[in-house]
């Protein structure tokens, strides 16, 4: 059997309800990479398992009907939940796009639907095991990725930005029993690429690759912002760092010290490649100019402009750099 066979099927879907049943079959699993296939129901789709090894939530973003998969304007998707333990199918379900879920070891599941059509949009999913649905979230934006806590008591997704704001980049978390929604902000570190659930009190930490993890309370504040600042000064992406040393230099009154510091950061961007890189190497040398102007050190600060110039005439240093000609008799001694 081939893979397109194995992803949309040859029989029809085994059901067209969008809430859950429960068929209970006892069957054999097999998996491969990312994906597992059960024979017996003619499935064959992604899955996460859940920490303890338990539970097992797996979707197919496809139409098998119409065989189509991905994109498409119309054709249900479907998930299910295995247990692993009595070696059976928990639950079925039909959704229009199923796609990124997780299980928790309690058997909740969370799944994101990425809609049909070309507009801009998608719903967090959170289901018991039972299939009694615990959150229903519908966004105005693409969903950029999601969590789920281990205990199943926590859930958080963000969005993907859009043109007019909107629900874009937002941070979205929930208390699951109740489906209660905590907050939604946006976050002040940006889209995370993990997220872990803190209690007593209750936080959402936030993991970023190079960086670090930083916590937003259970009322979406985020308590971590000092360290977030010295985490993004200190780290080695200089995309990161760059626009970290923008922010630095915009303080009123900005100290020797701190100019220093993002001198520094500066200087480090560029040995990590920014000088290389034709996007960042003008915004590298107008924040060196900046910070060499707070330092006092003019004929540095004008060096580095010039720099900037040469790599972006629209950089917006012009007038900067004929003032600060103006006031050095001899900028190239």
């Amino acid at each position: 059997m081939g893979i397109f066979d194995r992803l949309f099927g040859k029989k029809s879907p085994p059901s067209s309800a969008q809430v859950p049943s429960k068929p209970l079959v006892t069957i054999h699993v097999s998996f491969s990479g990312k994906f597992l296939t059960i024979d017996a129901i003619n499935f064959f789709g992604q899955f996460a398992k859940s920490k303890s090894g338990e539970w097992i939530v797996a979707w197919r973003d496809a139409d098998i009907e119409q065989q189509r998969g991905g994109h498409r304007v119309s054709g249900m998707g479907e998930y299910l939940l295995f247990n692993t333990k009595t070696n059976s199918i928990n639950l079925q379900g039909r959704m229009a796009r199923p796609n990124n879920g997780n299980v928790a070891n309690d058997g909740h599941f969370s799944l994101e639907d990425w809609h049909f059509g070309r507009e801009l949009g998608g719903t967090f999913n959170v289901f018991s095991p039972n299939g009694d649905q615990k959150i229903k979230r519908v966004v105005s934006a693409n969903i950029f990725n999601s969590a789920l806590s281990d205990d199943g008591r926590y859930a958080v997704f963000q969005t993907a930005n859009t043109p007019n704001g909107g629900d874009g980049n937002l941070l979205i978390a929930f208390e699951v029993e109740h489906g209660k929604e905590l907050f939604a902000v946006r976050p002040q570190t940006g889209w995370a690429d993990k997220y872990e659930f803190k209690e007593n009190p209750t936080a959402i930490v936030v993991s970023h690759k190079g960086i670090g993890k930083f916590k937003y309370d259970a009322h979406g504040n985020f308590i971590d912002a000092e360290k977030f600042k010295l985490a993004c000064l200190s780290c080695n992406r200089y995309e990161v760092l760059l626009p970290a040393v923008a922010e630095l230099l915009k303080t009123e009154a900005l100290s020797r010290k701190d100019a220093q510091k993002a001198l520094e950061a500066i200087l480090s961007a560029k040995s990590l490649g920014a000088e290389n890189d034709k996007g960042w190497r003008a915004t590298a040398f107008k924040l060196q100019g900046q910070a060499f102007e707070v330092l006092g050190e003019i004929k540095e600060a004008i060096a580095s402009y010039e720099e900037a110039l040469a790599s972006n005439p629209k950089i917006g240093v012009k007038q900067k750099l004929a003032a600060l000609k103006k006031m050095t008799p001899n900028p190239a001694l």
